[in-house]
């Protein structure tokens, strides 16, 4: 149970970071539309199921203050940030 725990946790590492990563090369967060990559689709499936989670209570708060901190729009009131036009 533990490997899974651990295996778990990696994952959502892995992705926080490519979420980070993305919206500071880009300004935005992950697109999951027909023009993104898959890998972008990816990313931006997995931020929408932290917001899913968030609105039933199941997010845990270490993992939201991290997204509140490092991407403050994760929530989605903002997909571009501020002064950017790419």
């Amino acid at each position: 149970m533990l490997s899974c725990v651990n295996a778990e946790a990696e994952v959502w590492a892995r992705n926080f970071g490519a979420v980070v990563e993305l919206r500071h090369d880009t300004g935005r967060l992950p697109r999951t539309g027909a023009s993104a990559s898959q890998r972008e689709r990816v990313l931006g499936r997995w931020l929408h199921a932290q917001r899913r989670e968030l609105r039933r209570g199941e997010l845990d708060h270490d993992r939201r203050s991290q997204l509140d901190h490092a991407v403050p729009s994760w929530r989605g009131a903002s997909r571009k940030m501020p002064g950017r036009s790419d």
